[in-house]
């Protein structure tokens, strides 16, 4: 499924064969950046200054507390504030 995420990056034009290459084959980089290149360069540069997030690509989903698996190829993205510190 990831790959067919990534190849759809590339039919609709966020990503380009350059893109994979730069990402050095990684699937989930190529994603990553894919979707970043979706929100725009601007916004993404601003949540980069000044959100601390993380970006989750996968195919499982949580409902009422337990992890369920998306059906027919489904992937969900997740953007996550990032947690602070524990003392």
């Amino acid at each position: 499924m990831l790959f067919e995420l990534c190849a759809a990056m590339a039919r609709e034009g966020l990503r380009t064969p350059e893109s994979w290459q730069k990402c050095e084959g990684n699937a989930v980089a190529f994603a990553e950046s894919g979707i970043r290149a979706g929100i725009g360069e601007q916004r993404s540069e601003l949540l980069r200054r000044n959100v601390d997030y993380h970006l989750l690509v996968s195919d499982f989903t949580e409902r009422n507390g337990y992890d369920v698996r998306l059906d027919d190829g489904r992937l969900v993205s997740a953007k996550e504030p990032a947690l602070p510190p524990t003392r």
